[in-house]
């Protein structure tokens, strides 16, 4: 009964909660086209706004995902337009011009996201990645620090920690991270990866290798 429940609970979702059921098609390991076919057709059924907006949102997403950030894009520009206070426009505005090579907007997008939604852990994380790709280290450091404490999993925040410290030229910092990362989930590949970053840096070539080859098995 426990698996047939299992196999029957994301239809129920779909009837009681649609919005969770369309992240649940969002997040199918199948062609990005697929998804969209499926979410477009949810769309054509859907009456309740909230959950238009998600499935637009999640439209977009996968067209960035599936290589055709300027569609994706265009699809966010018109949600930000029809609903400003959708944060979730404004952090798929920032993922499209990522995606465009070009991050001063993404992150003023991002940024713009983040007004609107301050406590979520995930909106932090993305701004540090961006803050850090765009070499503003303190500001990163703070963000991925802000997540942590946000999050009751410290992992996602540990590991970009990890990261930013390490374009700080601060090596031996950021292995900490990561350890303290893996000495919550051994397994984490993520965490991992960024320990044998770590080591790159601190020279210890052997230990590094091996980390790798631990993060490849996971």
């Amino acid at each position: 009964p426990d698996h047939l429940l299992a196999l029957a609970a994301p239809q129920v979702w779909r009837v009681v909660a649609p919005r969770l059921y369309a992240w649940h098609v969002a997040q199918l390991d199948v062609e990005e086209q697929e998804i969209r076919d499926r979410l477009l057709a949810m769309r054509r059924r859907a009456r309740d706004p909230e959950t238009i907006a998600t499935l637009t949102y999640l439209i977009a997403r996968s067209l960035v995902r599936g290589g055709e950030p300027e569609q994706g894009l265009a699809m966010m520009d018109a949600l930000v337009a029809e609903r400003p206070r959708y944060a979730a426009a404004h952090y798929g505005r920032a993922q499209a011009l990522q995606s465009l090579h070009r991050p001063e907007e993404a992150l003023a997008a991002q940024q713009r996201g983040l007004s609107l939604d301050p406590d979520s852990p995930w909106a932090h994380l993305a701004s540090a990645a961006l803050l850090r790709q765009l070499g503003r280290l303190d500001a990163a450091l703070a963000a991925a620090r802000r997540a942590q404490e946000l999050d009751d999993d410290d992992r996602p925040g540990l590991v970009e920690e990890s990261m930013v410290l390490r374009e700080m030229s601060r090596p031996a910092d950021a292995a900490g991270r990561a350890r303290l990362a893996l000495s919550i989930d051994p397994r984490h590949a993520p965490a991992l990866a960024a320990l044998g970053e770590a080591l790159l840096r601190l020279e210890e070539n052997e230990a590094a290798l091996a980390v790798f080859d631990q993060a490849l098995s996971e």
